[in-house]
């Protein structure tokens, strides 16, 4: 026996499969015919109940959505204020009219407006059922009582998905508006082209039911039989019966109105017949087969033994590259065995296509979404509010080109008093809305909000009585109240939200003439509280654009703010101070001949590149979309602020080191630098252009993302990350703003704006730019030197933990989330998604762990966990 198996082991693979093929050929034929019978009714059966429950589950999502639009399309409705004024006059005629207009415009298959009674004044369905009393239908009598509901509703024989809103003008309820779809023939057909069932749709009537919609054809009467026959069968979840002698499986679901009655029934049938056929014709073929592979088995093992051996090899080097995100690679393989590696190596494919699969439906449905954001929110089609309106100007930095004052000290004094303005405003009931360089823009909303306004600034002046050391720096604050128009605005690569209106606009204008120290109110402002404060009157303003002049009123915030204030504005008047006077523009070079701000549309940069639209902006400068017009394709150019290269020259060298770093990496998974240059007194980047959206912009849409989508995420930036460290690079601002996402599913990184060059270390000084405080880790925020791979892994945690719980694990001003990064423990993420696993809450932790040590060590590391936990997704 020992040396029979001795000799079995010395064959090759070739040789054991030439063997094996001829004996096993008619045992594995027999046996394949008999498995394939006894399975055959099993997994015809797992088949038709798996796509039945898919049937049932799209119906019920497709009547979600049927009845999320109607209540999107009635509150569009009670807010028309043409339509409002006609039901207001409850001129039955009048009102009929406006309805079918709005059915018109809406696409709706009826309307029914009733008074504040529940009683029917127009219908365009069935006008002439005007005057009937629908109170007691739990539909209109809910919403008499305020509510929005939605259901079935049974009227006639009939069934339809209908929702129905309060129509209310100021505090007088004016009466109900109903609007539904009609459940027919256009629904079943709908439902089947999607999830290829037969459907039914049957309204409950006294002995039995009646069809409103059907794909059946003829057996739709049978069907109908068949349920007034068998009631009992409904109290399953899915039957067997025979329709025009074909047999098929059923499932049920119950059609509810808006009271909770079953009212109706949705049937979904698939031919049991049909579902076998496939079985059949595979039995048959396997039989067939089996005699020619009997009869041919010597012939054909040594050719079946080369032909299954080299496309396995071929096999597993592919789904390796597959894994890596290459999917370019072809596999032409007919055959194949080697079932453990196969299957392996087959499970983490398909895990792999499938998670890339959801991620493209993911991101190609929230891209949709921010494009239709601006039609399908209040905000996007432009809302009213109230709003008190305050802007902040720090006076002793308006401008900048104080030889004596270090970049970076600026910087940290600035964020310093920003940071608690923002604090204070937070404090007092309102949101920091923006920041534009040294100034703050907050916005407190809704009606009588001056006050707290009024107080939050007197807090934010009193900050230099607390300061004390004479460095302080001290705003110049505006006021203004009024209403604002609060939208989205931009692209489709690209919103925001903002406000905009005439009290922004006299805000700002208060803060440009407010002097250090000094609190201004606008006429409207002062109005509201000068019951509860006294304000000195200020010679009117002018604003650009208007010939109506503004009244100013400044506020009297103490004796001492009172002295800085008279002080400051000694100084402008031509008195002596200390303060000083040097104007933005001083610091720009002379030899600048194009600003950032004269970078339109149209304009041409080097000759070369001719700027389309603009991408986004940040302290270091603004990055456009431009054509390259000598190889006719889309770039990105990274333009160098000229006021930022003047005030520290080591940025010029920073931004060569980007690109000399950066394009030491060529990775699919990494956006490609491609050159520097210079023109016209500004310097640039020319970088490759990604058609996306950003992983931030992701998260903001949908909050925390799928489990699959997250993972496919990571391990693609995990792979562009790998790629810089094996070249040296630590990355050092991994954040999901750096992260881009493409239609297709792609993941790159971007941004190399702050790496260290390993060969030209002493361009990595203390300076502008270091890194995002949400994102740092604990080595960086100490401003550590000799960052290594793991704190991109530090980082990368953080985005995980956003990405899977829709929030960054600390929160707080800069210099509070950098100190939080150092001193405390992060959440646990189960704590915010318990739908996650102990897995992946695993990872995350070993990512963020406060010694480098315990963290991964690299990041290949790091996603051969991800793969692992993918796998067994």
């Amino acid at each position: 026996m020992g040396s029979t198996d001795s000799q079995w082991s010395r064959l090759s693979l070739r040789a054991k499969i030439f063997f094996l093929s001829i004996s096993l050929v008619t045992g594995l034929v027999g046996a394949v015919l008999l498995f394939s019978y006894q399975r055959a009714d099993r997994l015809a059966q797992q088949s038709l109940s798996a796509a039945l429950s898919s049937t049932r589950e799209l119906f019920e999502n497709l009547e979600a959505d049927r009845l999320e639009k109607l209540q999107l399309i009635n509150s569009v409705v009670v807010e028309s204020p043409y339509f409002k004024a006609a039901v207001a006059e409850m001129d039955a005629a009048t009102t009929l009219d406006s309805a079918r207009d709005m059915v018109e415009q809406v696409g709706s298959d009826f309307m029914i407006v009733t008074d504040y009674e529940g009683v029917v004044v127009a219908r365009t369905d069935l006008p002439a059922l005007s005057g009937v009393d629908l109170s007691t239908t739990p539909l209109v009598g809910q919403a008499l009582e305020g509510e929005t509901v939605g259901g079935v509703w049974h009227e006639q024989e009939r069934l339809y998905h209908a929702v129905s809103v309060p129509l209310i003008v100021g505090p007088e309820l004016l009466g109900v508006v109903v609007t539904g779809y009609e459940i027919d023939d256009g629904l079943a057909r709908e439902l089947k082209r999607f999830a290829d069932s037969e459907i039914a749709f049957f309204a409950a009537i006294d002995d039995g039911y009646r069809e409103t919609g059907s794909t059946l054809a003829e057996r739709t009467v049978a069907l109908r039989d068949w349920l007034a026959a068998k009631p009992s069968a409904l109290q399953g979840s899915n039957a067997r019966l025979t329709l025009a002698d074909e047999t098929y499986h059923a499932v049920f679901a119950p059609l509810l109105t808006a009271g909770g009655d079953n009212v109706g029934l949705f049937v979904a049938l698939r031919s049991r017949d049909r579902e076998l056929l496939a079985f059949r014709s595979f039995q048959r073929s396997v039989l067939v087969i089996g005699a020619l592979g009997i009869a041919l088995a010597v012939l054909a093992g040594h050719f079946l033994a080369g032909s299954i051996v080299r496309p396995l090899r071929r096999l597993v080097n592919v789904t390796d590259r597959i894994r890596e995100g290459d999917y370019s690679s072809e596999v032409d393989v007919r055959s194949g065995d080697e079932v453990g590696v196969l299957a392996s190596a087959f499970r983490a494919l398909l895990g792999e296509l499938r998670e890339k699969q959801v991620m493209e439906k993911f991101i190609s449905r929230s891209a949709a979404e921010m494009i239709q954001r601006t039609d399908a929110t209040p905000a996007g089609r432009g809302e009213v509010r109230p709003v008190t309106v305050m802007f902040s100007d720090l006076k002793a930095v308006s401008g900048v080109g104080d030889e004596d004052l270090d970049p970076g000290e600026l910087l940290r004094r600035v964020n310093q008093a920003l940071g608690k303005q923002a604090e204070i405003v937070e404090r007092y009931g309102g949101q920091v809305d923006k920041f534009v360089g040294d100034r703050m823009m907050a916005v407190f909303r809704g009606d009588d909000r001056v006050w707290p306004a009024i107080r939050c600034a007197m807090r934010i002046q009193n900050l230099l009585e607390s300061e004390g050391d004479g460095k302080a720096l001290v705003p110049g604050i505006g006021m203004s109240a009024g209403e604002a128009v609060f939208g989205a605005v931009g692209s489709a690569n690209r919103l925001d939200y903002t406000l905009l209106g005439q009290a922004i606009q006299i805000a700002g204008r208060l803060a440009d003439e407010a002097l250090p120290g000094d609190v201004l109110l606008s006429e409207e402002a002062y109005a509201q509280v000068k019951s509860r404060a006294s304000a000195e009157a200020l010679p009117p303003l002018k604003l650009q654009g208007r010939n109506a002049t503004v009244a100013v009123y400044s506020l009297r915030t103490g004796t001492i703010r009172q002295h800085l204030v008279s002080t400051a504005r000694g100084g402008a008047a031509g008195q002596t101070t200390d303060a000083p006077t040097i104007a933005v523009g001083d610091a720009l070079s002379e030899s600048a001949t194009i600003s950032l701000s004269s970078l339109e549309p149209g304009k041409v940069i080097a000759r070369r590149y001719e700027i389309r639209r603009v991408l986004g902006s940040g302290g270091m400068g603004m990055v456009f979309q431009a054509l390259d017009r000598d190889l006719d394709e889309p770039v990105a150019l990274k333009v160098l602020r000229p006021e930022i290269a003047t005030m520290d020259p080591t940025m010029v060298e920073r931004f060569k080191t980007e690109i000399r770093v950066a394009r030491r990496i060529t990775h699919r998974n990494v956006v490609r630098t491609f050159d520097f240059g210079e023109a016209d007194g500004i310097k640039f980047i020319s970088m490759e252009f990604v058609q996306g959206m950003t992983l931030k912009q992701l998260i903001r849409t949908k909050g925390a993302l799928p489990l699959g989508v997250g993972l496919q995420i990571a391990k693609q930036a995990c792979a562009g990350l790998r790629a810089a460290h094996e070249q040296g690079v630590v990355h050092r601002d991994v954040k999901p703003q750096n992260i881009m996402l493409t239609p297709q599913g792609d993941v790159k990184i971007m941004d190399f704006g702050i790496v260290r060059d390993p060969e030209r270390s002493s361009t990595t000084q203390t300076g502008l730019i270091m890194g995002t405080p949400d994102y740092m880790s604990p080595e960086q925020a100490q401003g550590q030197g000799g960052l290594d791979p793991r704190s991109d892994i530090y980082s990368m945690g953080v985005v995980l933990f956003e990405m899977f719980t829709g929030d960054v694990p600390f929160s707080g001003t800069p210099f509070a989330v950098a100190m939080k990064h150092v001193q405390e423990e992060p959440p646990l993420l189960r704590a915010a998604n318990p739908s996650l696993s102990a897995a992946m809450e695993r990872i995350v932790l070993r990512c963020l762990a406060k010694k480098p040590v315990e963290r991964y060590a690299r990041v290949s590391d790091l996603a051969a966990e991800l793969n692992r936990l993918s796998a067994g997704n």
